[in-house]
């Protein structure tokens, strides 16, 4: 798989580039942060998802991508020249330290990154970077997101795509009983 999206990182942006701002930006309109909130980007690929939230001031962000020729593309986008860029699979994610926001654009579908079987890791991973009350928004999402973990804030269908509706959720982390 990585060297599926080393190679598509030739191509990424003139096929996704729109999408993906759309996505952000739709995301980004339903959120409410400071703009010094510590935000993570995960399957960030060359970083598009990311543009949207640098433009309207927030200046803390890290992008993680296990592509490391995805993350060179985002790398040299002068948008992202204050971002943090981590080239790390996000089941192996373990940053000691917490963010106000974790997005994903995109990268939670069916066959996508990951399986079924892997969703439950991905979930406590992302509980476990997102700080209390912290909020968790995806889009092109296609597994449920645990109650368990995250109280849904808002969700539903928003077509980005021609053709395709994607599934869209905000939520914010729940704090695990002791």
């Amino acid at each position: 798989m990585k060297n599926f999206y080393d190679k598509f990182s030739e191509t990424y942006d003139k096929y996704i580039k729109q999408n993906n701002l759309r996505a952000t930006r739709f995301l980004l309109k339903k959120i409410k942060l400071t703009k010094n909130a510590k935000i993570l980007d995960l399957g960030a690929g060359t970083g598009i998802g990311s543009i949207p939230f640098v433009r309207d001031g927030y200046k803390n962000i890290t992008l993680v991508e296990y592509s490391p020729n995805m993350l060179d593309n985002a790398k040299k986008k002068k948008e992202l020249k204050t971002c943090r860029f981590i080239c790390e699979d996000i089941m192996d994610l373990n940053l000691n330290e917490k963010f106000d926001l974790i997005f994903s654009i995109f990268s939670f579908g069916l066959h996508a990154y990951f399986d079924k079987k892997e969703m439950p890791v991905l979930w406590k991973k992302i509980h476990k970077h997102l700080k209390s009350n912290g909020i968790i928004a995806l889009i092109g999402h296609e597994y449920p997101v645990p109650k368990s973990l995250f109280k849904e804030i808002k969700s539903g269908k928003k077509k980005i795509i021609e053709g395709y509706s994607a599934e869209w959720y905000i939520g914010s982390k729940k704090e695990m009983k002791k």
